[in-house]
């Protein structure tokens, strides 16, 4: 079945009797058993294509956008869901070694980050940027980012680096690498440095069994979180006293800027900072597109960038105060560290993460978008939704009666109470572009009621205190701010439409 291409095997359908004579025709139970045969074979030869990374293109828009990548061919006959499991966020209880250098690896970067927007400079800023040997920027690197941005860009390097400390002794399971000596001088040093910690952690948890057997569960847990936090985060106090990272953190630092200073000699996958990035390309079917892949490297050459910045810190004491002519050039630690490993020209994994991301870029912005939505007359298909015009009408309707029905309930009011809006007289003046202003404030506008009190006027009204009962008391309260919250919510969808 299937003689050639992709998916060609063969399959036993079932021996001869020994001394059997030929039927005119197979029999019902024959037949049956061989179309089961059949269906087991074509089940496991698809279990064995899902679970199996192959080396072939699937799907004819990806065959370009692979081929260039090189996945497919380098992490060929791995298992998928293993590798999806080396990057994936580790159990403090099951991995505690990998979780511990895990929210290491966090603390550096937002460390890092923090560094670039409290104490980096323009002309740092602007030099870190460049991907050019000869290259003059003018837009410097921009370290201001909330909190969740942050946390979602430092999640490709703390995969990265849980990557490698997953597979230690497991280097013949996974994706084939080798580090360097100097490499394996700061990995050595960060597993030494998770250690100390963890060990720090067994102490402790020990000491709290041995006072209280009766509550060791929750105080040797509470004691051991405030030990990993104040080994990993070496304390706000000292942060607030320096810039500098130290421990773990320090040894994260180093080992990160080893991988991308590592020069390639041959192919690109001898480089073990390429080989976890092949890894984060893999889907449980299939891999990341040049849609889903681009913004990923984007956060690991963006967080790069910050630790090129602390590690020039790093390199000097900021603490010492030095004389004016001994001042420390951090701008000449940046430029050789961007001259080393993060420009094109480097031979480093930076390079090919830079022109990688440039010819993702190019596809999506060359390439048409698949379609989601689907139109058939007047039904409309999205994924495994299908509705008609009518009903999504409908369902508008319904929502816009919910939310009116909401307010009514949250002023304790019907339609005849509500003050009428002078729609077709309401003035504004889009010159006005203070904070806070709106229509609402324009002098022309002829409100019938004073819109700061009038709510209060009316929830303080008797005739609506005894038609509402005992509001007042915390019960009360309670449910009526929970009033507000749904019609809150049922506005914010309204206001989708």
């Amino acid at each position: 079945m299937f003689t050639n291409s992709h998916g060609s095997n063969y399959f036993r359908v079932g021996p001869h009797p020994t001394g059997s004579t030929i039927d005119d025709g197979p029999s019902m139970d024959a037949t049956a058993e061989a179309k089961l045969r059949v269906r087991e074979a074509q089940r496991e030869l698809t279990q064995r294509t899902i679970q199996g990374i192959q080396d072939r293109q699937e799907g004819a828009e990806y065959v370009p956008w692979l081929e260039t990548m090189g996945w497919p061919t380098y992490l060929e006959g791995l298992d998928r869901q293993g590798l999806m499991d080396l990057v994936e966020t580790p159990d403090a209880e099951h991995e505690p070694l990998v979780s511990i250098v895990w929210d290491a690896m966090d603390s550096m970067l937002r460390h890092s980050q923090q560094t670039v927007k409290k104490h980096a400079g323009y002309y740092l800023r602007i030099e870190v940027v460049r991907s050019e040997a000869k290259q003059t920027k003018y837009r410097p690197l921009q370290p201001y980012m909330h909190a969740n941005a942050v946390k979602d860009y430092a999640r490709p390097w703390k995969q990265i680096v849980a990557m490698f400390v997953r597979m230690r002794g497991r280097e013949s399971e996974g994706p084939k690498y080798q580090f360097r000596a100097f490499e394996q001088k700061h990995f050595n040093e960060m597993i030494k440095q998770a250690r100390r910690i963890r060990n720090r952690q067994v102490r402790r948890e020990g000491r709290d069994r041995s006072i209280s057997n009766t509550s060791s569960s929750s105080s040797g847990q509470s004691s051991a979180t405030t030990d990993t936090s104040q080994s990993i985060s070496s304390g706000a106090s000292d942060q607030a006293r320096s810039i500098r990272l130290r421990g773990l953190k320090a040894a994260c630092l180093r080992f990160c800027l080893a991988l991308l200073a590592r020069r390639c000699r041959g192919h690109e996958y001898e480089l073990p900072m390429l080989c976890a990035m092949a890894v984060l390309a893999v889907k449980a079917q299939g891999w990341r597109s040049a849609n889903e892949y681009p913004p990923i490297m984007s956060q690991v050459i963006k967080m790069a960038r910050f630790m090129i910045i602390q590690m020039a810190y790093q390199q000097v004491d900021r603490d010492h105060e030095y004389a004016a002519e001994e001042e420390p050039d951090l701008l000449a630690l940046v430029t050789s560290m961007v001259n080393k490993c993060m420009i094109r020209g480097s031979q480093g994994a930076m390079q090919w993460i830079f022109d990688r991301r440039a010819y993702g870029m190019k596809i999506h912005y060359t390439s048409t978008a698949a379609g989601d939505v689907d139109w058939v007359g007047d039904q409309i298909r999205y994924k495994k939704f299908e509705f008609s015009m009518h009903q999504l009408r409908s369902m508008i309707h319904g929502l816009v009666f919910e939310t009116y029905r909401a307010l009514e309930l949250v002023m304790y009011a019907s339609e005849a109470d509500f003050p009428p809006i002078p729609w077709y007289q309401l003035r504004d003046d889009p010159t006005r572009e203070g904070i806070g202003h709106s229509f609402v404030q324009d002098e022309r506008n002829p409100w019938p009621v004073d819109g700061q009190t009038w709510l209060n006027d009316r929830l303080l009204d008797l005739r609506v205190l005894r038609q509402r009962g005992d509001l007042i008391s915390p019960a009360k309260s309670q449910e009526w701010y929970e009033l507000v919250d749904r019609f809150h919510g049922l506005l914010v969808t309204l206001v989708q439409w």
